[in-house]
């Protein structure tokens, strides 16, 4: 018997339906190609830098990347104040242009390098979803 989430797409049979979650519920699962990594555009703010937040992007997946945030600096516990990945579910995106855009979209100031910004979270994540629906790329 083969659950939903590993049956294979007749029409491209390089891939396989992925469970994704958000907020701990199932959502509808996307294509993503068997084998390959999944493309995350990240929002993270380290609680040794309140008020700073960080764009960045993954093939690595966010949970190996995750854990170079919770370990900031050798912080005791979680260094991560909070989070907000958005895990894209377009088949062919190029990340590192995607990221390039949206780092040259952000309106607030720059700290210490290109990736990092003294802004609200909220306001970050609002304008990277903004970004992605008014270029319609899909994410959960």
């Amino acid at each position: 018997m083969t659950d939903a989430f590993t049956k294979w797409d007749k029409k491209k049979p390089d891939t396989a339906l992925v469970p994704k979650t958000w907020k701990g519920r199932e959502t509808v699962a996307c294509f993503v190609p068997t084998g390959k990594s999944v493309a995350v555009i990240y929002v993270v703010s380290v609680k040794e830098h309140p008020g700073v937040v960080k764009l960045g992007r993954t093939m690595r997946g966010w949970k190996q990347r995750r854990r170079q945030y919770a370990n900031w600096n050798l912080c005791a516990g979680d260094g991560i104040n909070r989070e907000m990945v958005f895990t894209l579910t377009e088949e062919f995106v190029d990340l590192a242009r995607l990221e390039a855009a949206i780092l040259e979209a952000m309106p607030f100031p720059q700290r210490s390098g290109r990736e990092w910004f003294v802004a609200d979270f909220d306001e970050v994540c609002r304008l990277v979803d903004q970004f992605l629906c008014q270029h319609e790329i899909s994410y959960v």
